[in-house]
């Protein structure tokens, strides 16, 4: 594999993506993005797909998550309802569940709760709170690594208000 052949394991983490990559709503979002296909898959864009590149990888491969791109999964498997292998991601604790099962780094990504279908990097942190599984997610790692964007709004006051939600 290509991936093994980039360096030994314990210093490789693969990124989990949104599973679903609409061609049209990536030319909504970002202009002409020259695709051919209508949809694209995005390898290890649900737990099951990812288990399996890990298993196909061997010992020391783990998942880098990035919990905004597991929001935008349960988003798309309930907004894709003819897509039967997303059927069982549409309620956001099991799929968390599923993605800590596997073996994970213990830092993640974490850059806001979209409401749309294509990850995107540039909502505020601050908004509606989900349910509890993501915040128990969120405090059991060490590190989190937030994507803010600069604007209007500061940052200082986005950490902030991340910490009293997401870390108390």
């Amino acid at each position: 594999s290509g991936i093994k052949a980039v360096g030994n394991s314990d210093s490789i983490v693969l990124e989990n993506v949104p599973p679903v990559i609409p061609r049209s709503l990536c030319e909504s979002m970002y202009g002409t993005v020259g695709l051919s296909f209508e949809n694209y898959w995005g390898f290890g864009g649900t737990p099951d797909d990812m288990k399996s590149i890990l298993e196909d990888l061997g010992p020391g491969f783990k998942c880098f998550l990035d919990y905004t791109h597991v929001i935008v999964l349960v988003n798309q498997a309930r907004h894709y309802t003819s897509l039967s292998y997303l059927a069982e991601f549409r309620d956001l604790e099991k799929t968390i569940q599923k993605y800590l099962e596997l073996p994970h780094a213990e830092i993640c990504h974490f850059s806001g709760i979209p409401d749309i279908l294509l990850s995107s990097h540039s909502s505020p942190l601050q908004g509606d709170f989900p349910q509890a599984s993501l915040r128990n997610a969120l405090m059991g790692m060490e590190v989190i690594c937030l994507e803010i964007p600069f604007r209007d709004i500061s940052v200082q006051s986005e950490i902030s208000w991340f910490r009293e939600k997401y870390l108390k």
